[in-house]
């Protein structure tokens, strides 16, 4: 059979071939102006998630990359403070130098004094090193990047072992405030007169009679002690010096007439050091009934790394003891197990208690990790530290939290137990610096000694920067590499072919063309051409 067909049918026809054809043209073209051949999801559904994830992954790279670039910044600063021209070894160096030459017997007190205003001068380089910014951030102070990471503050140095041993024992210490310009010298002596004089034992307490020198035992000033609860409080002219749980605690006499402090009593100096107010990385035991947040009876520590605060709960005495530990704040509580009733195990860690006797029933601690560790993602699954702990770099003095006094940062060795370890380079350098302006030869070689465990100890820390900055240029040129991977995976998903992209317009546009030409042709035949 023999269809008819009209010329409508011929127009219709022919509309929607040219619109088709003009169709594929016009997306051809919209490749062409782009460069993608998936500019809508509905052009390639499964290319389009894969390009959606691909610009994901190049993101979350670029941040990973900012990141290190960042840490660069911090890790290159921490670095310039280490060495180079001006840095702290440099100081430590020249202050070391300085400390060869005050302690030998050929330099007399004038001498020493000539040293003491260069060794201030390097004291305060030292203060102005440790407190280095970077973008106005203070890279040593923990997470309280906006202030300084260390202030100037009065150090103590006992020359007598006897009173600081019996003063340790009963969990005293030497703190001193105030503003001084040069060491002050203290000495305990007779009242009345005692002959000869020196080396009587004198229990300390209210009124009990001192002297005190601003000018390195040109001249002395006469001064009593005073009382604030068991602490003892001697007020020096700009500053004063509190001597906790001291009362009763038993001084010795010095001689006025023996101008050397080694052997002659108890002497003490406040001398430069530095309080460092950043945050730490410690761990806290506090107790959760205790509204002071000071000390416990059963006297509470931690041992472990703990990311997050951990609540213990004493459920029963026992014996056995029973606890529960808890890691949302209370709100759900899990039972421990453990056969040492003294050191209980936690997620991370241990409790440990000085006198597990002391416990009672419903006693509740909490673990409370201080996070001063600042780090940056610089991958998927890695992090960075970028900074410093300037205690754990310069040690100088802190308060720790809830506790009444910044007190010399000790990490073990106990070569000072009321001065700081030998590795404290405020205290050790504080000691210099006063051993220099009284003039003492013996101070100056005992700081000498120090001053190489506290270059050993920066070293150390220059280390660790180095090798962080080692992690980090190893990390970014595998973000790099990863970086060109997931690109060329998008530029084969997303691009477009721009040789076969030509050769289709070129098809397509003469395609369009003989359909336009065509159309002409069959859109002027009719059956009136042909009357």
């Amino acid at each position: 059979m023999v269809m008819r067909v009209t010329q409508n049918q011929m127009f219709d026809s022919s509309v929607a071939r040219m619109n088709k054809n003009l169709a594929d043209l016009m997306e051809s073209n919209l490749q062409n102006s782009s460069q993608l051949k998936i500019n809508r999801p509905s052009d390639n559904p499964v290319g389009a998630g894969k390009v959606v994830s691909c610009r994901a992954s190049l993101s979350q790279i670029d941040r990973y990359t900012d990141n290190i670039n960042t840490a660069y910044g911090w890790l290159g600063a921490a670095d310039s403070v280490f060495s180079g021209e001006g840095s702290v070894m440099t100081v430590l160096t020249r202050m070391k130098e300085l400390a060869e030459q005050g302690a030998t017997e050929t330099y007399d007190k004038t001498n020493r004094e000539q040293i003491s205003y260069e060794l201030r001068q390097n004291f305060m380089q030292l203060l102005n090193q440790a407190n280095t910014n970077f973008n106005d951030q203070s890279i040593f102070a923990g997470h309280k990047t906006a202030d300084p990471a260390y202030a100037l503050a009065l150090g103590v140095t006992s020359h007598d072992e006897a009173f600081n041993a019996a003063l340790l024992s009963l969990g005293g210490s030497l703190t001193a405030e105030g503003d001084l310009e040069h060491t002050t010298v203290i000495q305990f002596y007779d009242d009345p007169p005692v002959t000869p004089p020196g080396g009587q034992a004198v229990a300390l307490g209210a009124n009990t009679p001192f002297r005190y020198s601003i000018d390195g035992g040109k001249t002395w000033t006469n001064g009593t002690a005073s009382l604030s609860g068991t602490d003892v409080l001697l007020a020096c002219g700009g500053s004063t010096l509190k001597i906790a749980n001291g009362s009763g605690v038993t001084v010795t006499t010095a001689s006025p007439d023996n101008p050397h402090e080694a052997g002659n009593g108890t002497w003490l100096m406040l001398r430069p050091s530095a309080v460092y107010q950043g945050d730490d990385s410690g761990v806290r035991v506090i107790s959760a009934y205790d509204n002071s947040y000071g000390a416990v009876p059963s006297a509470p520590a931690a041992e472990g790394s703990f990311g997050r605060d951990i609540a213990v709960r004493i459920d029963a005495v026992g014996p056995p003891l029973a606890y529960s530990y808890s890691l949302d704040d209370g709100g759900n509580w899990t039972a421990g197990s453990g056969s040492d009733p003294s050191r209980l195990p936690v997620p991370g860690g241990f409790i440990t208690f000085g006198s597990a006797g002391a416990l009672a029933g419903g006693e509740q601690f909490i673990i409370h990790p201080y996070r001063a560790d600042i780090n940056l993602a610089i991958s998927d699954s890695d992090y960075a530290t970028v900074n410093l702990v300037g205690k754990d770099v310069f040690g100088g003095l802190y308060q720790e939290p809830f506790s009444a006094d910044a007190l010399p940062v000790n990490r073990g060795g106990e070569a000072h137990p009321l001065e700081g370890d030998a590795a404290n380079l405020f205290e050790v350098c504080g000691r210099l610096v006063g051993a220099a302006e009284y003039g003492s030869p013996d101070d100056m070689a005992v700081a000498l000694e120090e001053l190489k465990t506290v270059m050993a100890h920066v070293a150390t820390k220059a280390a660790v920067v180095g090798g962080r900055y080692n992690r980090l240029e190893v990390t970014h040129a595998a973000l790099e590499m990863r970086k060109l991977d997931e690109t060329e995976n998008l530029s084969h998903v997303e691009d477009v072919d721009i040789s076969e992209l030509m050769v289709r317009l070129s098809k397509q546009q003469l395609a369009y063309d003989s359909v336009l030409k065509s159309t002409s042709m069959i859109m002027q035949m009719s059956l009136v051409n042909f009357l």
